[in-house]
């Protein structure tokens, strides 16, 4: 391949240097003269290489072509400065606005849904207030009724247990009054006549003694009319003595005998006179 040197503007002297190229084809080395003489050539290569940087870099094309790279660099340079001082002066300026003025819509925005929202509290706790007043309210009302409920019902209760307790009054005074009426009825002397005593009248008296449930103890002759028992204060009292005299436990005794004496309660005792 022919290369021109016109093609790329270098010196008339170099053309040798193409010459000496193409001679590769016509190297034959059988002898040390022709050995020599390629080793010379290589050396004329070298220095046409150095002879070629050399012309290059003083070819005019070449230094206006490197003017033209600095001055490239130069306009890259200011290029990317003015793109960083663009993004980072008015175009940051302008962002930072940009965020401040977004922030403060979002700070509005939120201060706007937080007043409805303290608004809807307010309503609804307004809300819950009256439910709880009428709450109360109606609380208060059942507790008042059910207490005059209740103190109607104590009134009547006791209305029932006061006409019992007169019922019992009334019941124990008839059944004291049967008692003494049958303590009168029955017979309060007995008269034997012993063999060994003939014509000689003697008869049977009857002794008590009375325990309560508190361990007061009560006897014949030294019980007080006063000293009123009742069948709450005594273990195994007859169901029909609600209350109990001197006189009415004496009529009881002496119409029953020994069979009136109930066990840790009323002890019965006899004699003959």
């Amino acid at each position: 391949m022919k290369t021109e040197t016109k093609e790329v503007g270098f010196l008339e002297p170099l053309k040798s240097a193409i010459a000496l190229c193409d001679s590769f084809k016509n190297i034959i080395i059988k002898t040390a003269e022709d050995y020599a003489d390629a080793e010379s050539k290589r050396k004329q290569a070298r220095d046409f290489k150095a002879a070629l940087v050399l012309a290059y870099n003083q070819h005019p094309t070449v230094m206006a072509a490197k003017e033209i790279q600095i001055q490239r660099k130069s306009l890259e340079d200011r290029l990317d400065a003015f793109n960083k001082d663009v993004k980072s002066g008015p175009m940051a300026k302008f962002e930072i606005e940009q965020e401040r003025i977004r922030q403060e819509k979002e700070r509005k925005e939120a201060a706007i849904l937080q007043a409805a929202q303290d608004k809807e509290n307010a309503r609804l706790q307004k809300i819950a207030d009256a439910e709880k007043a009428a709450a109360d309210k109606e609380a208060k009302r059942l507790a008042e009724i059910a207490a005059a409920a209740r103190g109607k019902a104590a009134k009547e209760q006791a209305a029932k247990d006061a006409a019992a307790a007169k019922q019992r009054a009334i019941d124990a005074a008839a059944e004291q009054e049967r008692t003494r009426a049958e303590a009168a009825a029955a017979p309060k002397v007995t008269v034997v006549v012993e063999k060994s005593h003939q014509g000689v009248a003697r008869r049977e008296i009857f002794k008590w003694r009375l325990t309560t449930k508190t361990g007061a103890q009560f006897i014949k002759g030294a019980m007080k009319a006063s000293d009123r028992l009742t069948a709450a204060g005594i273990n195994g009292l007859p169901a029909h003595l609600f209350t109990l005299d001197p006189v009415l436990l004496n009529d009881f005794v002496d119409s029953q005998g020994k069979a009136a004496a109930i066990p840790n309660v009323l002890e019965v005792k006899s004699e003959w006179v």
